[in-house]
């Protein structure tokens, strides 16, 4: 996100990206349960449309960009090839998945019988509320464990005052303590190691087989992914055959690493590549590849 990295779900390595959606789940989960109102139909004889279509894009956008690590899966292989295609087929495929999200939309629009009473039940309401603060957690989690400990006590302050200031009628207080956490930046060294490329091409060179696995805080997949290489069957052909596994993350931005997934024609993670004295060019895995995939790799390249 601003920047000329271009990658599935790396809008998720912005720290500002990060707080702003924290601050707009937080403003959300007090929405769902009742403990903030706003109204979005002022003037409504002026700009009745208008308002309704702002509001509608600013929650498409968010929902969207917040949905995309959940779907990389499925879309990332799809943007992948849409990248590196013509500008025709780039737009069709970004068109379909496009239409993909907006179908639910048609499908209520178009069919006979209403969706009011479905959405309007108490239990479903409130599944939905929780799936809101569960979000709020999730982010929260993620912009934690990049921020220092000062920020992270900035924040907190600025969510629970603001919080206070919502409940004694100080919305536009409450907004600008928002707006201004979203900005907080205090400056912090970069921990991230920059060398385990170097590290992986060395341990190619000299003939071992190795599993290079690229993951972040904020990919899920990534998350699902590693539980399979822990999994007994794979440590065990892991054991056997004395493979060496490396691990990076790109939770925070790394253009060195993002240049080498591109050279793979990938274009994001979930990135899984692994290397051997028979293919030290290595061969890249699937977003979520099987137990028997990873297996059967580590034969074809050891």
């Amino acid at each position: 996100m601003f920047s000329e990295t271009v990658g599935w779900g790396l809008h998720f390595q912005n720290i500002y990206f990060l707080k702003f959606t924290v601050v707009f789940f937080f403003i959300l989960s007090l929405i769902s349960f009742g403990k903030l109102h706003f109204n979005w139909n002022v003037n409504l004889e002026k700009s009745k449309i208008a308002n309704k279509t702002i509001r509608d894009i600013t929650f498409s956008i968010i929902v969207t960009m917040v949905a995309i690590p959940c779907s990389a899966p499925l879309l990332g292989t799809a943007a992948t090839f849409a990248i590196q295609e013509s500008f025709v087929n780039l737009f069709s495929i970004f068109m379909a998945i496009a239409t993909g999200f907006s179908l639910p939309y048609f499908v209520a629009l178009f069919c006979k019988f209403s969706f009011k009473k479905i959405f309007q039940n108490p239990i479903l309401n409130r599944i939905v509320d929780w799936g809101v603060v569960i979000t709020f957690t999730w982010l929260s989690w993620i912009l934690f464990r990049n921020i220092n400990l000062i920020e992270i006590f900035a924040i907190c302050f600025a969510l629970l005052a603001a919080m206070f200031l919502f409940k004694k009628k100080y919305n536009s207080i409450a907004v600008l303590l928002l707006a201004s956490a979203i900005f907080i930046n205090i400056p912090q060294k970069n921990t991230q190691d920059f060398d385990k490329l170097e590290k992986v091409s060395q341990l190619v060179e000299q003939n071992n087989t190795v599993i290079l696995n690229i993951t972040a805080d904020w990919c899920l997949s990534c998350k699902y992914n590693k539980l399979k290489f822990k999994s007994d069957r794979v440590q065990m052909k892991i054991n056997e055959n004395n493979v060496k596994f490396v691990e990076i993350d790109i939770t925070k931005k790394n253009d060195k690493v993002m240049n080498f997934i591109y050279e793979h024609s990938r274009a994001g993670i979930p990135f899984t590549i692994i290397f051997g004295p028979q293919n030290k060019s290595g061969i890249v895995l699937s977003e979520i590849p099987t137990i028997s995939e990873i297996v059967k790799t580590i034969d074809l390249v050891k």
